[in-house]
């Protein structure tokens, strides 16, 4: 893979990646100090690593079936007053899809937690395994994301979701083919995760099992709010093994989502 360097802050990748097509991008960016400076005092203090393992724990117990006391399947997190950005993740515990048990994206639940905690973004994601709430129609999570954002000025949504490690790409965004933001908004993230050497970034590549019900097609479709769908590789998840790429991912994530916060209040 050829790197290209533009910029202090930016790369664009140029060649194909094992198939799938890296996404190019000219935007300029740079690193966002309010991110970075709390980040590294988490890290060097060994506050990250606590965070991710504590985070974590809400998801993997019972087996990854979460908080299976109660009946309550997802947990709402709410951001700073003026944040305009909705992270949601819904497949942080195991899921139903057909009558068939699917696992936990794991440390997506711990990641959103992250986000949450390093740009003030709301957050919404289950915590109870349950019918998997991007497949079906009505899902409770999805009614509760049309309840929020009547109470929310939400402008943006960021569906996040684990890939497995056999894909080839270390992010995927979806845009629905562009139909929930503009392929400005995905160069631009794509910028931040270059500048932090995520190198295998690519652009509605995959399709899931069924396109059309996503949490982001929700929130386009039917709340009008620009949304992406993000696929974060196994890599990036596996803190136990590797925690500087979970480290890194976090950044990468919480520089872009710092700066489409503020430039939306």
């Amino acid at each position: 893979m050829k790197k290209i360097l533009l910029s202090a802050g930016t790369l664009i990748l140029l060649a194909a990646c094992n198939g799938e097509d890296t996404l190019e991008t000219n935007v300029d960016v740079s690193p966002v100090s309010e991110v970075r400076e709390r980040m590294e005092a988490d890290w060097d203090s060994g506050l990250f690593e606590e965070k991710v393992f504590d985070y974590e724990s809400t998801f993997s117990a019972a087996d990854y079936e979460g908080q299976i006391e109660g009946n309550v399947l997802y947990d709402y997190q709410k951001g700073e007053e003026a944040s305009t950005v909705l992270i949601t993740a819904p497949h942080t515990v195991t899921q139903m899809t057909n009558e068939e048990t699917r696992p936990a994206q794991i440390y997506t639940g711990a990641l959103i937690q992250l986000l949450h905690d390093y740009t003030g973004a709301h957050v919404l994601y289950t915590i109870q395994s349950s019918a998997d709430p991007a497949f079906y129609e009505g899902a409770p999570i999805k009614e509760e994301m049309r309840v929020l954002a009547e109470e929310e000025e939400f402008e943006l949504v960021i569906d996040l979701h684990g890939a497995a490690e056999s894909r080839n790409f270390h992010v995927h965004i979806a845009t629905g083919e562009e139909e929930y933001i503009s392929p400005l908004e995905a160069e631009t993230l794509a910028a931040y995760l270059y500048q932090n050497d995520i190198g295998r970034v690519v652009k509605d590549e995959t399709v899931p099992l069924d396109y059309s019900r996503t949490l982001a097609e929700f929130a386009s479709s039917e709340l009008s709010i620009e949304a992406l769908q993000l696929e974060i590789h196994a890599d990036y998840r596996n803190p136990r093994e590797d925690l500087e790429s979970m480290y890194v991912i976090t950044r990468a994530l919480s520089e872009y989502i710092f700066e489409a916060d503020r430039l939306r209040r």
